[in-house]
């Protein structure tokens, strides 16, 4: 297992129960962890899931598909620690939903949720990694998205594919500049 020690995670969806999880192997390593939030009932539940651990993580109240909240935030903090590690993409939002049942702004909830929030946040921290000539980015996608998508979920796995195929690209573009990409594709997480 290796150390994180003194470097710097920004964990979107650090939140969320699987991001829960990664904030805490960040911490447990010795990271710097830096987690977004929009809702205050999240932020209690990571409080209680890392308990003591829980005043080591750097909270900042930010919507992660706002451009401009985004690049600000990422400035700030590779300002402040002197550089940018590892950035995983977690945050994401999921329906369940027939074609009929799916309505325009549902779609776009989608897309925002899973896919423009990966593209904003990546964007911002290659340009923080390019310049430091390092770094790691890990997007979560999911298995409908790997496959051949799934009845019912039209509008979580088309923006999931975008994840997956923002990784792909990415990839291929940062590679050269020491930067990792990859993604992760879970299938139900018990929650």
């Amino acid at each position: 297992m290796s150390s994180h020690t003194n470097r710097t995670a920004l964990i979107t969806g650090g939140t969320g129960v699987l991001g829960q999880s990664v904030v805490r192997h960040f911490l447990t390593q010795g990271a710097r962890v830096h987690v977004p939030w929009v809702n205050q009932k999240e932020v209690r539940r990571l409080e209680e899931y890392l308990a003591d651990d829980f005043a080591q993580v750097h909270l900042h109240q930010i919507d992660v598909t706002q451009e401009d909240a985004v690049e600000n935030w990422v400035r700030e903090i590779v300002r402040d620690a002197g550089g940018l590690d590892v950035l995983a993409n977690i945050v994401g939002g999921y329906v369940y939903a027939s074609l009929e049942q799916t309505d325009l702004a549902t779609w776009r909830k989608m897309i925002d949720t899973n896919a423009t929030s990966a593209f904003v946040c990546c964007r911002a921290a290659a340009r923080a990694m390019r310049e430091q000539k390092r770094g790691r980015i890990i997007n979560v996608t999911a298995m409908p998205a790997v496959g051949r998508g799934a009845a019912n979920m039209s509008a979580y796995a088309a923006s999931k594919a975008a994840v997956l195929n923002l990784t792909q690209s990415l990839a291929a573009e940062l590679l050269p500049h020491g930067i990792t990409v990859n993604a992760i594709a879970p299938t139900v997480i018990d929650t």
